[in-house]
């Protein structure tokens, strides 16, 4: 992403008084990056490239969590 990585991306979105979902797509996440993402409550990561069933049934699990 041009400008800003996701990590910071996500870490600037949970100081707003947004309070839905994140979901964060990545073609590579290692360990420490997981656990950051995890560090700020991310919903879901997702590996690229991802079938779109598998892309759908993903995001139904995450609604169906807020539910």
């Amino acid at each position: 992403m041009p400008g800003m990585g996701g990590l910071e991306l996500v870490a600037q979105v949970r100081r707003l008084p947004y309070r839905g979902r994140i979901i964060v797509f990545s073609s590579e996440i290692g360990e420490q990056v997981a656990a950051a993402y995890a560090a700020l409550a991310v919903d879901q990561i997702m590996l690229k490239p991802m079938h779109p069933a598998t892309l759908c049934h993903r995001v139904r699990e995450v609604l169906q969590a807020t539910a």
